[in-house]
């Protein structure tokens, strides 16, 4: 959506909203992100191309720093 519609601001809340998922489904959410993706990169027109618009780096920084914040609170919480 972000990609299409050139809101590049909306990537953000869905790097974010992958991260809450990947906090509550564990890796299954990560591998079922993954597994759209490579669908709309084989089977869209156009579907690289809107994919490689996307800030990957900036996304992949959101997602980890929220899992790394919740391992640190599971980790204290159990010291």
């Amino acid at each position: 959506m972000a990609a299409v519609r050139e809101r590049s601001h909306v990537q953000y809340v869905g790097y974010t909203s992958l991260a809450l998922a990947a906090m509550t489904k564990g890796p299954v959410a990560l591998l079922l992100v993954g597994l759209c993706v490579a669908v709309i990169a084989i089977g869209v027109t156009g579907g690289r191309r809107t994919i490689a618009g996307l800030n990957w780096r900036r996304g992949t920084v959101i997602v980890l720093l929220n899992l790394t914040a919740v391992v640190r609170v599971d980790v204290l919480h159990v010291w």
